[in-house]
């Protein structure tokens, strides 16, 4: 591990280390794959095969400073170092079969004369019932906010994951349906192997980090009436190498229910987890729609914490509450919607004990970045977005700006101000797809007192397909 020089290095300046790759052979073997399942379908009947993409992105972006590099939100893992940094991504959605799908990203960077191939996503899904069932490796995010989610978000390298979900909302037989609409997701995953700490010191604690710990997702969304929904957002980090395993029936209802989220004596290692819990609601507001300019206008808010006290655990809930959470983040927004112009403001405000773990030395981290909201623990951030769609939806613009402030309790906090802006037009007249062409640019300054400041900047170029074009679908046959 390099050695610590004594000063702070907030959260969007963590260090670059391992990240999922894919050697030649395995893409190879994954495009055969993908081809024997996909030719035979396009032979048969052209129209049964639905292709969405391929989406492909070039970036090219810049930094000041080379060491620690700076974290672009929301990219799957991606830090920049010094100089020019050149990134190439392909999505493409690939559905043989109404009831089946698979996704694929692949991106390539190109940094300081090394260049490598990433897996950003293989997901396959079966669609069955309203039910969705997928395997692979990709990001994923649970619960509120635009900008980003406190328990689970997507600005870490992929991994590995099983998931089931409800596609849509779902409700119960005969009467009962007045109850409203629920929604469902269950993940379980496998973070990558890393075996270094991270250098950021709010999340580092011990000497040796566990390697490939399993990460539990839960969300639950309840919509009692069509203005308003709740939900309630669970995830647990637990096991990984040199740690007993969870083998029993028993072990997993107490990691599902948290059951001995609090408990020390008594308790074995398996049960000793990272555990995080949330409870969200947003409202919209019908009866503002048509009142002057404003089409509709919707409110979001989250608590969440790192402890959960529950009443089945025996433990002392505050009034007739049978929860109660501790060392709170809250995070809370207002979206507004004006003709064809749409405006977001937010704000969170993340507790200074967050995302760090006693029994688990990196913290709740993949690969040194927090696998929640981007400005890490002990943060405060400010978010607004204005975005605004051509009436004939030809085109839409795009201009997001933050303020955050990392380290609040250090007395010297780093100030970070991004400014990002996106221009998107679609194209009509190639082939039978509908692409769209995009142009972004962005600009951060990272300021640390007790550090050199940071400048970066970003071009980002893209073009996506609607569907395939039909000169592909030739060749494909």
């Amino acid at each position: 591990m390099p050695e610590r020089r004594g000063r702070r290095i907030p959260l969007a300046l963590s260090r670059v280390g391992p990240q999922p790759t894919i050697s030649v052979t395995r893409l190879l073997v994954i495009s055969i794959v993908a081809a024997a399942a996909w030719a035979p379908a396009v032979a048969s009947n052209e129209e049964s095969v639905a292709v969405s993409g391929p989406a492909i992105t070039t970036q090219i972006l810049h930094a000041d400073l080379d060491v620690p590099p700076l974290l672009v939100e929301r990219s799957g893992g991606v830090r920049l170092r010094r100089g020019w940094n050149l990134l190439g991504t392909v999505k493409t959605t690939l559905r043989p079969h109404q009831n089946i799908s698979l996704v694929t990203r692949f991106r390539i960077e190109h940094a300081s004369g090394h260049s490598r191939l990433v897996t950003r996503e293989l997901m396959a899904g079966i669609h069955l019932s309203g039910w969705t069932f997928t395997i692979g490796r990709g990001a994923r995010s649970l619960g509120r906010g635009e900008r980003g989610r406190l328990l689970l978000d997507e600005n870490t390298a992929p991994f590995d994951r099983i998931e089931i979900r409800s596609d849509r909302m779902l409700t119960l037989p005969g009467p009962l349906d007045s109850c409203g609409e629920f929604g469902v997701v269950l993940l379980n995953g496998v973070l990558p192997f890393a075996d270094e700490l991270p250098e950021d010191p709010r999340y580092s604690s011990g000497d040796d980090p566990v390697e490939r710990p399993n990460l539990l997702g839960m969300r639950f969304t309840w919509a009692p009436r069509p203005w308003v929904e709740i939900g309630l957002t669970r995830t647990a980090m637990y096991g990984g190498q040199g740690r007993e395993a969870i083998d029993t029936f028993g072990e997993w209802w107490k990691l599902l229910t948290a059951e001995s989220e609090n408990r020390v004596d008594g308790v074995d290692d398996a049960l000793n987890s990272e555990q995080f819990a949330s409870v969200d609601a947003e409202v919209r507001f019908p009866w503002l729609s048509g009142q002057g300019p404003v089409d509709s206008v919707r409110y979001y808010i989250e608590y969440a914490g790192t402890d959960v006290y529950a009443s089945w655990q025996g433990d002392d809930t505050p009034g007739f509450s049978p929860i109660a959470l501790t060392d709170l983040g809250v995070l809370q927004g207002l979206a507004v919607k004006i003709g064809a112009t749409e405006l977001v403001f937010e704000h969170v405000r993340v507790h200074r004990d967050w995302y760090r773990h006693g029994e688990y030395a990196q913290g709740y981290t993949n690969d040194g970045i927090p696998l929640g909201h981007p400005i890490g623990s002990d943060s405060e951030g400010w978010f607004v977005r204005i975005e605004r769609r051509a009436s004939d939806l030809d085109w839409r613009g795009r201009l997001e700006l933050s303020a955050d402030e990392i380290g609040l309790h250090s007395g010297t906090p780093t100030r970070v101000r991004t400014l990002l802006a996106r221009w998107e037009r679609s194209l009509s007249g190639v082939g039978s797809a509908t692409p769209a062409v995009f142009l972004d640019l962005g600009l951060r300054s990272v300021r640390d007192p007790l550090a050199n400041d940071v400048r970066s900047v970003h071009i980002g170029l893209g073009l996506r397909f609607d569907e395939l074009p039909k000169a592909f679908r030739v060749l494909a046959r």
